[in-house]
Formats: C-alpha cells, sequence, structure tokens
C-alpha cells in the first residue's frame, strides 16, 4: 500500500514538474516532435517509393518496336515471325493494309450492291471517298490508342474471337458513324480490289462492335481509319491477291512487341539477330525512355528520404541526450531538496525518468501523426513538380496528335505516376492489351472457325466438270474446323499415317463423312460476298465466287465430346494454324499461332 502512494506521489511530482518548467517542457518535447516527425515523413515517404518502384515494374508496358531504317524500305511481314517466337513477349502488334481495303460510301457503306445474277444486273454507283480499313493485332498497340489521345466511346474493342478470326469485326471512327448515323450492332461493307483475274471489287458484310473517338482532332480523317483483326485482314487478302503474294511481299511500316521486363530487350535483339533478322534494313527501338526517368526519378526521392531520415536520427539522438543531461544537471540542486527532505535516490531517479517518458512518448505521438499527415503532402509536392516532368519523355511532350507521330519513333507515351502513402501509388496508364495466351500444363487451348464443305472425296472422283461448277451455288453444309493443343485428351481412332508435314484432320465417328478419304473446304460459301467488275460497275456472273478450296486428308475418327461434335472436324493446333494460312497470305512456313480460348483440362482426361 505504501509502495502504491509512493508510485502516485512520483507521478504527481511528475506532472507537476512539467507545468512547473514550461520552457523546458516545450523546448524538450519540440525537439522530441521534430524529429519523430521528420523521422515518420522519411519513412512514409520512403516505403511510397519503394510501392512506386513495384507499381512502375508491374504496369509499364514495355514494348520494342521493329522499325525500317531512315531511307529504307518497309519491313516485310515475314521479318516479325523473326522476334515472335522469343519466349517473353506477352503480346504484339502489326499493322497492314492491303488489297486498298475501305469502307466505301453512300448505300454501298451499308448496302451490299444488287446481287442480282440475271443477264441484266444492276449498276451500281462507285463513290471515290472511302475511309481506310486495316488489319490490326493488337488495337491497344496502335499509337493513336496507345497514347490514349483515341478511345472506345460506344461499344467494345474487338473481341477475343474477333482478334482469331472467328468472327467479323469492325471498329470504325467517329466521324464516319455520325456522317452515314451508323450504331454499334450495324453491319457495314469493307471493299476490296480483286487482283486475281478480272478486276473487281468485292464487298464483304462487317459487323460494327465499336465506334472510337479523338481527344485531338486532325484536319486529315485518314489518321483515323477503321480497324479489323489481322487475322480477318489475312483471309481478306487471300481473296484479292495475286496467289503468288506472301508474308515476304508484303510490307509494314512497323511491329510492336510487348516484353514483360525492361531487362528483356537486350535478349530479344540477341534473339532476332540469331534468327536472321537483317539490321541493315531494320532496327529494334525500344520505349524505356520515360520508365528509366520515372525510376531514376524515385530512387532519387528514396535515397534522399534515406539520408534524412539518418541525418535526422542520428543529430536528433545528438540533441535529445545533450537537452537530457542539461536538463538534468539544471534539476540537482532541485534533487537535493528532495533528498534532504527524505526521498531515496530510486524515487528521485523514477520522478525525472517519469518526466522525460512523459515527455517522450506525448510529442512523439503527436510528431507521429503530424508525420503521417506531413508525409501526403510532401508526396503531393513531389508529384505536382519532380513526377510531372518525368512521367513523359521530351518528345512525346512535343507531339500532341496522331498525325505528328513518326514510325521509326519508340511507342512512348505519358505514364502519369504519383506516389502516395496510401497503400497504392496512383498510376494512369490504361492500355489495354489483348496478350497471347500462356499454357501451363493442365490447360488445353482451343482455336475454331467456320468453313463450308464445298465436296468430298467421293464427289470429288465422279463429277463432271458441270458438276464442279454447280458445287459452287449449291447450299454447302457448314462445319467449324476445331484446333486443340492437345489432341492426347480426345478419344482418337488413327485410320491411316501421314508423314508430318500433311494437314491430319479428324471427323466425327458418327458422321456420314467417316469413310471419306478427304474432304474439300473453303472459308467461304457462295453469296457470302458481292464482286463488281471494276470499270463496268455491274456486278459480275461470279459475284459470290469462293474463295481458295482446299483438299485435306481424314486421318481418323473422334468420339463426341463437350469441344466438338456434329459436323466438327478435330485437328492439332499446328495443323489448324497451317489450314488457316492456306487461306490468307501467309504460308505453312511464316504464319501466326493464335489460340482462341483456354480451358482447364478435366482430371479424367
Amino acid at each position: 500500500m505504501r509502495e502504491g502512494r509512493s508510485n502516485m506521489t512520483v507521478l504527481k511530482m511528475a506532472f507537476r514538474n512539467l507545468v512547473r518548467f514550461p520552457k523546458k517542457t516545450i523546448l524538450y518535447g519540440l525537439t522530441v516532435f521534430l524529429v519523430v516527425l521528420t523521422v515518420t515523413v522519411s519513412l512514409f515517404v520512403h516505403r511510397a517509393t519503394d510501392i512506386a518502384e513495384k507499381i512502375l515494374e508491374e504496369r509499364y508496358v514495355f514494348v520494342a518496336s521493329l522499325v525500317k531504317r531512315t531511307q529504307g524500305r518497309d519491313i516485310p511481314l515475314s521479318g516479325i515471325f523473326k522476334c515472335l517466337d522469343y519466349e517473353n513477349v506477352s503480346a504484339f502488334n502489326v499493322t497492314v493494309s492491303e488489297g486498298e481495303g475501305v469502307l466505301p460510301a453512300s448505300s454501298a457503306l451499308t448496302e451490299l450492291p444488287s446481287a442480282d445474277r440475271s443477264e441484266n444486273p444492276k449498276d451500281v454507283w462507285i463513290d471515290e471517298f472511302c475511309c481506310p480499313v486495316y488489319g490490326v493485332e493488337n488495337l491497344g498497340l496502335v499509337y493513336s490508342f496507345f497514347s490514349e489521345e483515341c478511345s472506345i466511346s460506344e461499344g467494345t474493342t474487338l473481341t477475343e474471337k474477333g482478334y482469331c478470326g472467328e468472327s467479323d469485326e469492325i471498329v470504325i471512327p467517329w466521324w464516319l458513324a455520325e456522317r452515314y448515323g451508323i450504331k454499334v450492332g450495324d453491319t457495314v461493307n469493307r471493299r476490296y480490289l480483286r487482283q486475281t483475274g478480272e478486276f473487281s471489287y468485292i464487298y464483304i458484310p462487317t459487323k460494327v462492335v465499336g465506334i472510337y473517338t479523338t481527344s485531338v482532332p486532325s484536319l486529315n480523317i485518314e489518321n483515323y481509319p477503321a480497324y479489323i483483326s489481322l487475322a480477318l485482314a489475312e483471309t481478306d487478302y487471300g481473296k484479292v491477291l495475286p496467289t503468288s503474294t506472301s508474308a515476304k511481299n508484303i510490307d509494314v511500316k512497323r511491329a510492336d512487341f510487348v516484353l514483360k521486363s525492361r531487362e528483356d530487350f537486350g535478349a530479344f535483339v540477341l534473339f532476332a539477330k540469331e534468327k536472321g533478322l537483317d539490321f541493315t534494313s531494320a532496327d529494334l527501338v525500344f520505349n524505356n525512355g520515360t520508365y528509366d526517368v520515372l525510376r531514376a526519378e524515385i530512387a532519387n526521392i528514396g535515397r534522399i528520404t534515406l539520408l534524412v531520415f539518418a541525418v535526422v536520427l542520428i543529430t536528433g539522438a545528438g540533441i535529445l541526450l545533450f537537452l537530457t543531461v542539461y536538463l538534468c544537471k539544471t534539476r540537482e540542486k532541485e534533487t537535493a531538496i528532495l533528498h534532504a527532505l527524505g526521498m531515496g535516490k530510486r524515487s528521485i531517479f523514477a520522478l525525472l525518468t517519469l518526466e522525460f517518458a512523459l515527455l517522450i512518448v506525448a510529442f512523439s505521438m503527436a510528431g507521429f501523426l503530424g508525420g503521417r499527415f506531413a508525409a501526403e503532402s510532401v508526396c503531393d509536392f513531389v508529384n505536382d513538380t519532380v513526377m510531372a516532368r518525368a512521367s513523359a519523355s521530351e518528345e512525346i511532350q512535343e507531339r500532341n496528335a496522331t498525325g505528328d507521330f513518326i514510325v521509326t519513333m519508340p511507342l512512348e507515351k505519358d505514364f502519369e505516376m504519383k506516389i502516395s502513402v496510401s497503400p497504392s501509388p496512383i498510376v494512369k496508364s490504361a492500355v489495354e492489351v489483348h496478350s497471347l495466351p500462356k499454357l501451363s500444363e493442365n490447360e488445353l487451348g482451343i482455336s475454331r472457325r467456320k468453313f463450308y464443305l464445298f465436296m468430298t472425296d467421293s464427289e470429288n472422283l465422279n463429277a463432271s466438270p458441270e458438276d464442279l461448277k454447280a458445287f459452287e451455288t449449291r447450299e454447302k453444309p457448314q462445319t467449324d474446323v476445331v484446333g486443340v493443343t492437345d489432341l492426347s485428351v480426345f478419344d482418337l481412332t488413327v485410320k491411316i499415317e501421314f508423314p508430318e508435314n500433311f494437314v491430319k484432320i479428324y471427323v466425327n465417328e458418327n458422321s456420314p463423312y467417316a469413310d471419306e478419304e478427304s474432304l474439300f473446304l473453303s472459308s467461304d460459301d457462295f453469296g457470302d460476298y458481292v464482286s463488281l467488275f471494276l470499270y463496268e460497275a455491274k456486278i459480275s456472273p461470279d459475284g459470290g465466287r469462293l474463295g481458295q478450296v482446299q483438299r485435306y486428308y481424314i486421318a481418323g475418327t473422334y468420339k463426341e465430346n463437350e469441344y466438338c461434335s456434329g459436323n466438327d472436324i478435330l485437328v492439332s493446333m499446328d495443323d489448324y494454324h497451317r489450314i488457316y494460312s492456306d487461306l490468307s497470305v501467309t504460308d505453312r512456313n511464316d504464319h501466326f499461332k493464335r489460340i482462341g480460348a483456354v480451358y482447364q483440362k478435366e482430371e479424367n482426361e
């Protein structure tokens, strides 16, 4: 009981002494407050820079661009494949415009020219004005979208099915939509100049899935074309360009490859060199400018905060030690009187210790709270000065529109980043990228595309020339060709072993084609598009002539499953890509390897 009273007495005396000596109390407390406040600010800002560095690494879109050298020829499409197989390429884009692909003006935009195939087909007006149509693999990597000058205002960007060529989709500019009253969901006709046989225009219906607008309008509307997927464009070009056309003689302005990290670029260049990329006519540039500046500034801020922390902590500790000793010395007379009045040395020491502890705890709490709020103000100041300047490279600051973009430039953009003491920094870099799927061992990749059965092998053997002509105009069974990355998960019955270079197709065991030797497939049915004589403006008698027809041998059958059934044709993913290349301007050596969807393999598979 006596000890408890003694403690209460010491506590009361400690509070009374703090009030009795306000100058000393304020001096000591203010020193503690300033030291703790500065240390707290330093720690919070340093933590903000650590988080910012990680977020910058995760969200920055690293793009290596294959561009032509000054005064050199454009890059052949085949050159892209020398870079595309690098393991850390997560997405890519190439923009192609061939066959004079456009959206025509007037009624031909939304209405197909008359498909009347009588002896006197209806005349059709061919308007010279048109909107260019570009094929893209990744709309988000087109400069106008990557820089966020352009954005989707209605609908969506190209979908996964669109990018893989499973559906005909188009994204159109706002000016075209306004001029002709086009809405999302409407059908417009893309037009090409067919350069095989007699020159003619072909019109192919396409569904509008999105309309985009721009924040920096240009007087030249050609800077804002319509976009379809490259997969769709490939097959379009296969219909209209000479059969001798391949990836080697189609030129592109540039190709952009998204890499996983800053460190990948050096290895990427070496990979392209080993694959035979000709660096005398082409070059690889990297968009690391803004990233390097931002990271350097963030690192500098982090180093400064550590320096401030260390200096203030050491200096503050020294000052507090000095003040503690000094204040104790000034209390020697008082402690002597307390000792003479009967207070023990332990009680006197406890009294002084308690006084200093009360000051340190109270002013440390105030310093911590003040430092927490002050750190946010420091971050705001840094964001408005250092980070604002670092968020855009000088090249980007000098250009404010798509028309100013130079095709040999890196794909730089403003990357607005603000450090913050909140859980995550503020990052503004809204780039939607269509990524390449990377499959794990327990995943199955599947692609599918609509085809038409032109004829079977038995029909071909017994058909006369007149019969073959009639096959073009008859209604043809539709079938999906389904490509899979792992045929071993399917129950297959192999009838014939073919060499490795053969495309091997499998049909349903209950299919009427199970006993056939081969099938003739086409990507188009009669009437899928309209062909118009170039000089006469009249519907061609073969206005709906089929595209290329290819023969494929049946290697065996499959049991019906959740992925393919009915008349579906099952093939390996490699053979799927070969079939696709047969119908496009790519070939079996140089072609894109797209995967439409990814599924988890079932355990019983």
